[in-house]
């Protein structure tokens, strides 16, 4: 069956795909959107977000590195442990935060 047999109905969700280890490294976190299967091929890529990454005690702030790619610095490395939170505040007008 084909989407439109399935009646359904495209909702755009922003996509997270990364992870945070005890490995002293640039970590990644990848922001995308949905794809619409009836239409669109790829994905496309949340870029200008605000991203960071908390544990209550430091607040890490990540670059984008390519579009949609975020980073953190080469030195940076999750502690056992502790629990993290990971903020997006995506581009103005995109939509609202997200903590994770």
């Amino acid at each position: 069956m084909t989407p439109d047999e399935l009646n359904f109905e495209y909702k755009d969700y922003l996509v997270v795909d990364g992870m945070i280890t005890t490995e002293k490294k640039e970590h990644k976190i990848v922001l995308s959107h949905t794809i619409d299967f009836a239409g669109v091929d790829t994905p496309r890529m949340e870029t200008g977000a605000k991203v960071s990454v908390t544990n209550g005690d430091t607040t890490v702030n990540l670059t984008e590195k390519t579009t949609g790619e975020y980073v953190t610095a080469p030195d940076f490395s999750g502690v056992v442990d502790k629990t993290y939170t990971l903020n997006i505040l995506p581009m103005a007008g995109n939509t609202a935060p997200h903590a994770i």
